[in-house]
């Protein structure tokens, strides 16, 4: 091979290498089917990703066939219109779905036959039928500080309440006698909500009447706490009556 030849393609495998390693540190470690970075107009707002149903192949899967797996990792696995909003303003309308187990967008675009995946960003939301999906910070009950997708209930006011729809792999068992039963393995749904004040990051809210106390100011907290003995019928884990104390707390 001439020298000058060589030369040229250490030049471009170089090059190659560092695009390929650039990509790998701009993406999440648990998407190895993350194929490339879509060229959009405003950088990063897609990756595309192979389909195989949706799934993130992470170490929880390797060995396990999919198929098993009771139920799914969509509330809705069908592809519906929906809308992706950058820095606020409507950026796109896809056929999209929301995997809750990867807690990500999937969308269809014309120019590709591969679903793609909605980049994870503060600067991106996306809309499906009513409900609004922001990316945000938020605290869970443990107190860890998580970044992942919340959906907007009561959007405004000095209390903002948010719903957090998650889909939760069940690791099944094997029968140990033949008076017990196999359990298969299972994706169960799990329904959470959160609560911000102000500019802070919404904050686990602990689904009961102290719990929603609690997480209130003092006087704002006092308030409701005379309000929930007047009407004992409140029930705080339904979506619509939280919603209606939330709109009340901001009323005073």
């Amino acid at each position: 091979m001439k020298p000058k030849l060589f030369t040229l393609m250490l030049v471009l495998l170089s090059h190659y290498l560092a695009y390929t390693q650039s990509l790998s540190n701009s993406l999440p470690s648990n998407s190895p089917m993350i194929t490339r970075i879509a060229n959009t107009d405003n950088a990063k707002v897609l990756r595309l990703i192979n389909d195989l149903d949706g799934i993130s192949k992470s170490s929880i899967y390797e060995n396990i066939d999919i198929s098993t797996i009771e139920g799914s990792m969509y509330h809705d696995s069908m592809l519906t219109e929906g809308k992706v909003y950058f820095n606020k303003e409507l950026y796109a309308k896809y056929p999209m779905r929301y995997n809750a187990l990867n807690d990500e967008f999937e969308v269809k675009s014309k120019n590709n036959r591969e679903l793609q995946v909605i980049t994870r960003s503060e600067k991106i939301s996306c809309v499906k039928g009513k409900d609004r999906y922001v990316f945000t910070k938020y605290f869970y009950k443990n107190g860890a500080l998580l970044s992942g997708y919340l959906i907007e209930v009561v959007a405004d006011g000095k209390y903002r309440l948010y719903e957090k729809r998650r889909k939760v792999f069940k690791e099944g068992s094997d029968a140990k006698t033949s008076f017990h039963k196999t359990i298969p393995h299972r994706f169960l749904d799990q329904i959470e909500f959160f609560v911000a004040k102000e500019n802070n990051f919404p904050i686990h809210l602990k689904t009961s009447k102290k719990g929603m106390i609690a997480i209130l100011d003092d006087e704002d907290g006092h308030r409701l706490k005379q309000l929930l003995k007047k009407k004992k019928g409140i029930n705080v884990k339904d979506k619509h009556e939280l919603a209606g104390v939330i709109a009340y707390s901001n009323a005073q």
